[in-house]
């Protein structure tokens, strides 16, 4: 039942190929500058989770059972641990923060390669296919996920699922079908279950399609999701089963709904997802906006075109798709993240709105390569077109040459898009930010285009553009690096292994003043707290970790003998006001640490402060909110003393009452 014209094919790779497959590596290398020179992400999920665990894999010490957390826990209990995962076999033979960045990197240019094949699969040119690549590899929410190592892993893998797929059903090949499936088993195995429940609703959705329009029949296209989602669940079945029986043995109950759509974002900024007003991160936490999709200016336009050049067949899956991401993003105001919370088993446990834009992040790099390839090699050019598309070229450029004289805020932001209202009260807001430079960006491609036709060399120069469009972002999204020396032990932890007495299975515990909402290590904290302190980093036994996966008895037990149930986590962290000896002495603890660098609280003699407690005064008797700023200025030292570089207003009911 296939059309005349093929769908997909085994493509045949040119020396063409192979030079855009090495430009392709070049850019994901420029990207990823700071990380390829020596640098680790700087970042929450980094910090506390990511990197630590992939500690687990480089400590002979350590097998199926981590006796650092929780006074030891199952390793295979938490999918995210990826004992199954072989690219963390690097681990096992390279310095941890080489093997770190190795993965990092590695997993991003294979996502960019094989976004590649997918694209020359699909019957495309080279220079098209290495568009819609470039496209993906730029594209905001992709380059989000360089903090969260787990997302990145999974979504690198999908475009390979989607190439073998799609050959399999245009072919009847059946072992394309477990191609896909290898591959499809990697993403379930890069343990975030995110990209495998939108990956598999991408494949049911272009099965749909393909049914739909008639490619294939509805026993064929049954056929191969089952030959693909099949084999890939036996392959990962030893991650995955563990991980089941686990879940009932820990505090990874149900979500609230508000919790369950945390993120989601209101329909009248939803356009703000696609032109990046959304990406600013917030002032606490310098995080990147997970609900951001941006490819940019040049990019969207190409989207345009590849709606009529993109194969009716595969059309509407890719359609459904997108439409079904933002749906999402728009959490109860789009109806489908509710109805999925309320009649969808196991959707009450994760948190998936602004997640769900991974499928657009996949969708519309796809569209753009078929715009670009239709624009250079099947429409009819005209002399008529190319003064249109000068025209409308020289009316954006002037509109924003007009709006940056008027305002200088809105070349300066252009320059520099970090500097938008949340730091500078007089600069424009961030949707005017996106607004203006998507102006300037859209106007000087229709330039080239216009000139496209003439002048062939002006196709490198939208490259550039998508490649600076995506620079643009980079003071937009959180994606600074420190060095491994960041990891270094405190001050703190080096005295107590210098200790005469320490063995090395005493356990420390860590017991500082923590924010509420933050996790941070390395800020001052209001709140006593159990917190994380990853003896992973320090090489020290602890009884507190941060895992998605908190062990239930084990909560259950530090409550009861600490008296804190009512104020204490549900998931991840028990707050305490004392510290009963009785049962620091149960769990095994000999050391309290304070503050990393400067206190210690108990070393396993005399007694616990007074009497048994230790408190952080609170510095007024009006409600106190902690933030840190963590930007990163790196030439700072030339600056002269004294100068002001940036200003924090704190309002209260729109007047400012100080500023930092």
């Amino acid at each position: 039942m296939n059309q005349d014209k093929p769908l997909f094919v085994l493509p045949v790779l040119t020396r063409d190929d192979g030079g855009f497959l090495l430009l392709l590596a070049a850019v994901t290398l420029f990207l990823l500058g700071p990380i390829v020179t020596g640098g680790l992400p700087l970042d929450e999920d980094s910090l506390l989770f990511y990197y630590p665990l992939r500690v687990l894999h480089s400590d002979p010490a350590v097998g199926l059972w981590n006796p650092y957390q929780f006074c030891g826990f199952p390793r295979d209990g938490n999918p995210q641990s990826q004992l199954l995962y072989f690219p963390n076999l690097l681990l096992q033979f390279l310095p941890l923060s080489l093997g770190f960045r190795l993965l990092l990197v590695g997993h991003y240019l294979l996502g960019g390669v094989l976004f590649f094949l997918l694209l020359r699969g699909a019957v495309l040119r080279p220079v098209s296919a290495f568009f819609g690549a470039l496209l993906f590899i730029t594209g905001t929410f992709w380059r989000c996920k360089i903090v969260n190592l787990g997302l990145l892993e999974g979504i690198a893998w999908m475009p390979g699922v989607l190439f073998f797929f799609l050959i399999g059903l245009e072919h009847r090949f059946w072992i394309a079908y477990l191609c896909a499936a290898l591959f499809f088993a990697m993403v379930m195995l890069a343990g975030m279950p995110h990209p495998t429940l939108y990956g598999l609703l991408l494949l049911v959705l272009i099965t749909f399609s393909l049914w739909w329009r008639r490619g294939c029949t509805l026993t064929e296209g049954l056929a191969a999701l089952v030959l693909t989602v099949g084999p890939a669940m036996c392959l990962a079945a030893g991650m995955i089963l563990p991980a089941w029986l686990y879940l009932g043995e820990t505090m990874r109950g149900p979500l609230s709904l508000e919790e369950a759509l945390a993120g989601a974002l209101p329909w009248q900024d939803l356009w703000k997802v696609f032109l990046g007003g959304l990406s600013q991160p917030r002032i606490m936490r310098l995080e990147p906006w997970e609900g951001t999709c941006a490819i940019g200016a040049t990019g969207l336009f190409f989207t345009l075109w590849g709606w009529r050049a993109i194969p009716a067949r595969l059309r509407l899956g890719l359609v459904l798709a997108s439409l079904f991401a933002c749906l999402s993003a728009l959490g109860a105001q789009g109806g489908l993240a509710t109805l999925l919370y309320h009649y969808l088993p196991g959707w009450d446990r994760l948190n998936m709105p602004n997640r769900a834009l991974m499928l657009c992040a996949l969708v519309l790099p796809i569209f753009g390569a078929y715009g670009l390839n239709w624009w250079l090699y099947q429409r009819q050019k005209t002399r008529l077109q190319a003064h249109i598309l000068a025209a409308l070229g020289g009316l954006a450029l002037a509109g924003y040459a007009v709006a940056a004289g008027v305002n200088t805020w809105v070349w300066k932001t252009t320059l520099n898009p970090g500097l938008t209202s949340e730091v500078f009260l007089e600069s424009i807001s961030s949707s005017e930010w996106a607004l203006y430079s998507n102006l300037l960006w859209l106007g000087l491609s229709l330039v080239l285009l216009a000139l496209l036709d003439r002048f062939r060399w002006c196709l490198w120069l939208l490259f550039g553009l998508v490649l600076l469009q995506s620079c643009q972002f980079n003071a937009r999204l959180y994606l600074e690096t420190t060095d491994s020396s960041f990891y270094t032990k405190p001050k703190t932890v080096a005295q107590i292994q210098s200790f005469q007495q320490y063995k090395p299975y005493d356990r420390v515990m860590s017991y500082e003043p923590s924010i509420d909402f933050e996790n941070d290590v390395r800020v001052w904290h209001i709140k006593p707290a159990v917190v994380p302190r990853f003896s992973e980093i320090y090489a020290l036994s602890e009884i507190q970790g941060y895992d998605p996966l908190f062990p239930r008895r084990y909560a259950e037990l530090v409550r009861a003998w600490a008296g804190q149930a009512e104020d204490s986590d549900a998931r991840r962290r028990i707050r305490l006001t004392q510290l009963p000896r009785r049962m620091l002495d149960l769990l095994g603890i000999r050391y309290v640490i304070g503050h990393a660098n400067s206190q210690f609280v108990y070393k396993g003699e005399g007694k616990l402060g007074e009497p048994g407690t230790y408190r952080i005064p609170c510095p007024s008797e009006n409600a106190v909110q902690s933030f840190a700023i963590r930007w990163l200025m790196r030439d700072a030292v030339h600056l002269p003393q004294g100068e002001t570089v940036s200003q924090l207003h704190c309002k209260k009911d729109g007047v400012t009452v100080e500023t930092f």
